[in-house]
This record gives structure tokens, C-alpha cells and sequence, in this order.
């Protein structure tokens, strides 16, 4: 069977042709079919003034494609003790307990009665309700070898999800992406309620 090839036209339009068809008949074909139809963009406007088309969100979905290798995976250490058992420097358990006003936020205040979870490795479950979780920004990801269409991971942002890979307690660069933009876009009480940020994420790393 001859090979499929699209050219994509002036309109913005696809047209199909075969490998084996050459080139200056193909670029005719083009030239001609743009004389035919010389009068399609008086046709379209008439077209779009008689359907009036999907209604305008109020609310706008504002969607985030995140891609890329090893470092979009991310591999930040959530926790993680020393010998001696205490937290070593630059994990975001570190960063939350010693640069409270700018990384503290990330985290929830612990309820009276309530011990943190410090487990060195906590279930991802467990960490949910450690971390503060943003309402209005949302994350979807695959982890590494998870081909399917699909997005098998998903939910409110917060550290952890979709950090590392699959079953790795780690945070990536969509966590300090999610809460810049949701602070830049959803800058008031009522647009956090209402307006949405989507993150999308794939990433595997040494694959390009």
C-alpha cells in the first residue's frame, strides 16, 4: 500500500495524499483547490454567525502540560534522617521546620492529640494528610513503564503525588509549579474556589 501523507493547508485544514503522487502535483492539486474554494472564508463566517457554538466557562480550566526526563520525574526527598536520627538538610521536612515562612504553608498544622507521621518512608495515604492539599489545582500523572492512554494517577495537589517514580515518596518540580501559579492566578478567596489549574504530567527518565 503507498505511504499516507498529510500536508496541512493555509486554512488550517488537512489534506491526504500518497507517497508516490509527486510533489508539483501536489502542490497543483493545492493551488487549485485554493481557487476552488476562494470563497470558503465568506462561507465560514455565515456558518458561524448562524450557530452561535458552545456556551463560554465562566470559570475558566487553565491546563499545564509538564514533560519530561529524570528531572520532571522528580526525585526530592520528602524525608529523610540521618544516624542519628535527625532530619538532614534540604528535604522538605527540613525546609518546612527551619524556612517556616516560605515552605511552612505546604504542610498541615498537626491537630491536639495528633503525632506526626515520622516514618522514614510513609504511605502515600499517610503523607495525604500530612500535607496541605490545594483545592484549586489538580494533577494527573503516569508513572515510568505505565503506557496506557490513560492517566492512572490523579487527584488535589500536594507533596507527594505524582513525585518520583510510581511508589517513591519524592516530590518533583509540579509541586513548586502548582502553588506558583495557583498563588499568581487564583490570587483571592473566590477564584480559589472556582477557577481550576490542571497539571498534567509524563515523564520517564533517559527516554526521550
Amino acid at each position: 500500500l503507498p505511504q499516507t501523507r498529510y500536508l496541512a493547508l493555509a486554512d488550517g485544514e488537512k489534506m491526504k495524499c500518497f507517497a508516490h503522487i509527486p510533489l508539483p502535483a501536489i502542490i497543483l492539486l493545492i493551488l487549485r483547490g485554493n481557487d476552488v474554494g476562494a470563497d470558503q472564508p465568506q462561507k465560514q463566517q455565515q456558518l458561524r454567525a448562524s450557530s452561535p457554538g458552545p456556551p463560554r466557562l465562566k470559570h475558566p480550566l487553565r491546563v499545564f502540560v509538564l514533560v519530561g526526563q529524570s528531572n520532571m520525574v522528580g526525585h526530592g526527598a520528602i524525608t529523610q534522617k540521618d544516624d542519628a536520627g535527625n532530619e538532614k538538610n534540604a528535604t522538605l521536612e527540613w525546609l518546612v521546620g527551619n524556612v517556616p515562612e516560605q515552605y511552612g504553608m505546604l504542610k498541615k498544622q498537626p491537630k491536639q492529640g495528633r503525632s506526626n507521621n515520622t516514618s522514614s518512608v510513609p504511605s502515600v495515604s499517610a503523607s495525604k494528610d500530612e500535607w496541605t492539599v490545594r483545592r484549586d489545582v489538580l494533577m494527573a500523572c503516569n508513572h515510568r513503564d505505565d503506557l496506557r492512554p490513560i492517566m492512572s494517577t490523579h487527584g488535589n495537589l500536594y507533596a507527594s503525588l505524582c513525585g518520583g517514580d510510581g511508589g517513591q515518596y519524592q516530590i518533583g518540580p509540579e509541586l513548586g509549579f502548582g502553588w506558583t501559579v495557583g498563588d499568581m492566578l487564583n490570587n483571592n478567596a473566590e477564584r480559589r474556589d472556582k477557577d481550576k489549574i490542571l497539571l498534567l504530567k509524563v515523564a520517564w527518565g533517559g527516554k526521550s
